[in-house]
């Protein structure tokens, strides 16, 4: 993360996160690998004060996550249905049988993006926050961990999300505070399963 003022006026933040690894898991039937990750991600925020009673702020994210970890569940995990040679599933640790090609796996998008206007006013601080945020996220499963083609699946969600806000607050000593706002929320989401071809 590297912080700091960039002018008397202007100062801003970033972070990032960068995360690699191989799968530590086999897939035994045709020599892929599962649990691996690969991520990225980035954050920032800037402020410019206009003067001494108003500022601006801005802030955005965005982060992409390629994986496959937490894909392989079983609908016969800890049975005692016997499956030939080759074919699953396992049940050592880590190791599992699929179909599916490629492996298991999930892609997840995730950003957004706000502004905060803040200021204050003879007779009161006012503050204005709009926001909009995007999350999609697709999963890709094998619920028998064997190299048949039974219970493969794939399913996606998202959501688009815009939201404003605004406040007035009192300030000063007197005994007597108060505040009163406005908040506004307009989202678009879907999900659901989609069994594969």
């Amino acid at each position: 993360m590297l912080p700091g003022g960039l002018t008397d006026e202007l100062s801003a933040n970033f972070a990032g996160v960068y995360t690699i690894h191989n799968g530590l898991g086999n897939v035994l039937n045709n020599g892929e690998h599962v649990d691996d990750l690969n991520q990225f991600g980035l954050r920032s925020k800037i402020k410019y004060e206009i003067n001494d009673s108003w500022d601006v702020l801005i802030g955005g994210d965005y982060v992409h996550r390629n994986d496959t970890s937490d894909c392989v569940c079983s609908a016969l995990l800890g049975s005692d249905i016997s499956q030939p040679p080759g074919v699953g599933p396992t049940f050592r640790p880590r190791d599992t049988y699929t179909d599916v090609d490629p492996p298991p796996y999930q892609i997840a998008t995730d950003y957004g993006a706000s502004l905060t206007v803040h200021g204050r006013m003879s007779w009161a601080d006012f503050t204005a926050i709009t926001g909009f945020r995007d999350d999609y996220l697709v999963s890709v499963s094998d619920g028998d961990l064997t190299s048949l083609s039974v219970l493969a699946y794939q399913s996606s969600e998202g959501e688009q999300q815009f939201t404003q806000e605004f406040q007035l607050a009192s300030y000063g000593s007197s005994p007597l505070q108060w505040l009163g706002g406005l908040y506004f929320l307009k989202a678009n989401a879907f999900d659901g399963p989609r069994l594969r071809d």
